[in-house]
């Protein structure tokens, strides 16, 4: 999906992975097989990220950036409109449901 979607086409992501798949298509490359990949082991995902403060999330909703913890908060607003969109529209989805 990500790869066909008109809005994405000039994200560097999108060329690289398409030009990955053109070389597996044409057999210039190829993709590694279950053998290779149970080489690799198994690493645990850190899930820190997962970790936010109610009061960051908050901030991000009103259209603020920054951490409440201990960062210079000066009335920063965010660079990209449609990221505080987005996350208002998903909040409000989850509170109507």
């Amino acid at each position: 999906m990500l790869l066909f979607d008109p809005q994405n086409q000039d994200k560097a992501h999108v060329r690289e992975m398409k030009l990955v798949l053109s070389d597996v298509d044409s057999g210039d490359d190829a993709l590694p097989t279950d053998e290779e990949i149970a080489g690799w082991g198994l690493l645990e995902d850190d899930e820190g990220w997962m970790d936010v403060k109610f009061e960051d999330l908050e901030r991000e909703l009103r259209g603020k950036k920054g951490s409440i913890s201990g960062a210079d908060l000066e009335a920063e607003s965010w660079t990209d409109k449609g990221a505080q969109d987005n996350l208002q529209r998903i909040v409000s989805q989850f509170q109507s449901s």
